[in-house]
């Protein structure tokens, strides 16, 4: 009788225990990842917290005077990332002060938005829905009120793509001079090693609305 009360004894802790061990085998939520940087002083663009061996993509939009006549600058650049997390870039020269640079870690989908001090890019409400669909309710477009416009497409872990359009210029999908610009997104250029520009855009996506002319900038996360 003693020995089966042990037993008995036995199987009532395995029970007790059980439970722990079970709820202690539950899956983590993954760590959250730290927001990448970017710096810009001078001629030099510095970014950091990004995954080491893949691909950082920057893009920068510059505005400066030369010979008393405004100019607009379009800058990209695809790099790898160094093992301890950063790229730096030399440029041919300073970065003008009145500038926005958009970086992208390819790996992760992480951007963030800098310029140089002294300037401060103004985040704007875009008026009226940017996102069109098509006949099947796929939303395949994006359609802004500039007259020109950048356009990036952030898919996380798969790709970037994008397209600058000027009003009534070939890349306008209406080719049409009516104070609008439309993209289409199967038409963007792929970035670095992106797969084929997607036929639709899905949720998840982030699109990026970028207006060169008064360095303004707008993102939609799409499906919030």
């Amino acid at each position: 009788m003693k020995y089966s009360w042990i037993l008995t004894l036995a199987g009532a802790v395995a029970a007790l225990l059980l439970p722990l061990q079970v709820q202690g085998a539950a899956p983590q939520p993954p760590p959250t990842l730290p927001p990448v940087t970017l710096e810009i002083n001078g001629d030099t663009l510095h970014g950091s917290q990004l995954t080491a061996g893949k691909t950082v993509w920057v893009l920068g939009l510059t505005r400066d005077v030369v010979q008393y006549q405004p100019r607009m600058g379009h800058v990209e650049v695809t790099q790898l990332v160094a093992a301890d997390g950063t790229f730096s870039l030399k440029m041919k020269a300073p970065a003008p002060v009145v500038s926005m640079w958009l970086m992208v870690d390819m790996a992760t989908g992480r951007y963030t938005i800098a310029s140089p001090t002294g300037f401060l890019p103004r985040h704007v409400d875009y008026h009226g829905n940017a996102l069109k669909s098509n006949g099947l309710g796929e939303i395949n477009q994006v359609e802004t009120y500039l007259p020109v416009a950048d356009i990036v497409v952030i898919r996380p872990g798969e790709g970037v793509w994008t397209m600058t359009a000027v009003d009534g210029g070939p890349d306008d999908d209406d080719h049409k001079a009516d104070s609008r610009t439309r993209f289409v997104s199967e038409s963007m250029k792929r970035v670095g090693d992106s797969p084929a520009p997607p036929k639709k855009i899905a949720k998840g996506d982030v699109v990026f609305i970028l207006d060169p002319r008064e360095l303004t900038h707008f993102e939609i996360e799409v499906g919030r």
